[in-house]
């Protein structure tokens, strides 16, 4: 979604929504830098995003969040790539553990999906944001929700009393069917009061935090590629412009 997947040029490509967006805000002579790689986590954007401000700065860091669940597991230890999404079509070979199947990585990463709750990579996120917002340069930085599918004003938290006052998404993060209203409320409660105490979720800091790219997306890149193609990538400038400005001037 950041990278340009799918694209003619595509981190490179000037009509990707990143590029495209700061040269019209910014400038033709705007200095970009895109430091996003295919498929990876919000802790591996994290952790990247930290290296990048302690060894550079910038005039504005927009940083974009990935989707949740998304696994990322290194096989091993050889000179080439063994990176796994826990999903794969191909198996990968080590010379410690011969070839380890894609059946078996695709298995491995189903039993995890099994027993994920959302919550934790939320609770993940609020951490990661504000420990960004809280660095040297955090009064530059700004979120865009690319993959994450979110209620409107989830991170509010609501006075609740009966489960039906929560949306569906919460109703399976909360796992209701197997609980009492009155533990339903309480572990509500608890969710909230964690996101409290690292700060919360600073939604004046994101330019889509409700909607992502994904919820935008209006074409694929390619008959056998669904990356967002450049109808796409003009929803998300259109959509980003007036926000960016208006952030900016605040």
């Amino acid at each position: 979604m950041t990278y340009g997947a799918g694209l003619e040029h595509s981190k490179l490509d000037k009509r990707l929504w990143s590029n495209k967006l700061f040269k019209d805000v910014f400038g033709k002579d705007v200095n970009i830098t895109n430091g996003s790689k295919i498929g990876r986590n919000n802790h591996w954007i994290f952790l990247e995003t930290m290296d990048y401000l302690a060894k550079n700065t910038y005039d504005l860091i927009v940083v974009a969040w990935s989707a949740i669940p998304r696994y990322e597991y290194h096989v091993d230890l050889e000179m080439y790539s063994t990176h796994t999404m826990l999903k794969d079509k191909s198996g990968i070979n080590t010379n410690r553990f011969g070839t380890v199947s894609a059946r078996w990585l695709t298995e491995t990463g189903n039993r995890l999906r099994r027993i994920h709750n959302d919550h934790w990579d939320l609770l993940n996120l609020v951490k990661y944001t504000n420990i960004l917002l809280n660095s040297t340069q955090g009064n530059k930085v700004l979120f865009v929700n690319t993959l994450m599918s979110l209620p409107t004003n989830y991170f509010n938290r609501k006075t609740i009393s009966l489960p039906y006052e929560l949306t569906a998404y919460e109703h399976e993060i909360l796992n209701v069917d197997a609980r009492s209203d009155g533990n339903i409320k309480e572990m509500y409660n608890m969710m909230h009061d964690q996101y409290s105490k690292y700060g919360g979720i600073q939604e004046d800091k994101w330019l889509n935090l409700y909607k992502s790219l994904s919820e935008m997306q209006i074409d694929d890149a390619s008959d056998s590629d669904t990356h967002p193609g450049y109808a796409s990538q003009d929803v998300f400038i259109k959509k980003f412009i007036p926000l960016l400005r208006e952030k900016i001037k605040k």
